[in-house]
């Protein structure tokens, strides 16, 4: 595809080399979560509808929820939680860690909705 794999290793949200060889704080996740959302935020137009696929992520060994993550800072960014649709990332993944499948982790589907901005 083209894809320059190093820039993607070094910018991806939530990275395994961000968080297990460079030991960063699991707040800097949910920092950049919150930046994403608020420029998705400046981008859509108001009352339109954005889709988010995210999974769950492991972090010094405990697991992050994503879709609970979501929901204590969508409202403060300016979105709507339409629905969330969760699925086991242990039915349809072949990479997923059995290890992880103890501790319940799942992939979201997050569909959201601009709330109605007057600027």
């Amino acid at each position: 595809m083209g894809l320059d794999v190093r820039f993607a290793q070094y910018n991806e949200i939530g990275s395994r080399r961000e968080y297990s060889s460079l030991k960063e704080n699991p707040k800097k996740w949910k920092d950049d979560l919150i930046k994403c959302f608020l420029e998705m935020n400046r981008v859509l137009k108001n009352n339109r509808l954005a889709f988010i696929v995210i999974g769950d992520s492991v972090i010094r060994k405990e697991i992050i929820k994503a879709d609970e993550l979501i929901k204590e800072f969508s409202n403060l960014v300016g979105f709507n939680i339409i629905e969330i649709i969760s699925s086991d990332l242990k039915n349809h993944s072949r990479m997923f860690n059995p290890t992880f499948a103890k501790k319940g982790k799942k992939e979201h589907l997050i569909i959201l909705q601009k709330k109605y901005d007057r600027n």
